[in-house]
């Protein structure tokens, strides 16, 4: 989607994880080539920046700040932002603060929930695969059928 507008519209975009982010700028720390503002402007000047993974952090009051900083720096230069997360609305809200999600909101930021369960984790998908695979005998371990395969051919 990033790519596309990018192409389209040709519009600058950056795609991180918020983990990533922090980790980002917390790098500057210890450089001389990157101070903290320069780190932080990589994610604050793409015209679209597409934050994942919102809540996956420790939270700690470092990396809030660190997250509040780049959102805010994005809000006052009125640049948009996708903030992605397995959190429902509210937890969302409780990660990133109250003034931040109202910024997020302002000037008709909008959220989408998708707030269906999963149909399938992937470790049951995984699991019921090695048991399909122990059924069949395609498996002499608990490894699945494309896993000996796929080890065979190497």
């Amino acid at each position: 989607m990033l790519r596309a507008l990018a192409f389209e519209q040709g519009i600058t975009g950056k795609y991180s994880t918020a983990y990533r982010s922090v980790q980002e700028v917390r790098d500057s720390y210890r450089s001389r080539e990157v101070s903290e503002l320069q780190a932080m402007d990589a994610f604050i000047q793409p015209d679209l920046l597409v934050l994942d993974e919102i809540g996956v952090q420790y939270g700690t009051d470092s990396e809030r700040l660190v997250l509040f900083n780049i959102l805010n720096g994005r809000y006052e230069a009125l640049k948009p932002t996708i903030v992605i997360s397995n959190l429902n609305v509210d937890g969302v809200k409780k990660y990133l603060d109250d003034r931040v999600y109202d910024r997020l909101r302002e000037n008709g930021g909008g959220v989408l929930a998708f707030d269906w369960e999963i149909l399938m984790p992937f470790s049951l998908t995984a699991k019921r695969i090695i048991q399909k695979a122990e059924k069949k005998r395609y498996a002499s371990s608990t490894r699945p059928c494309w896993a000996q395969k796929a080890m065979m051919s190497a």
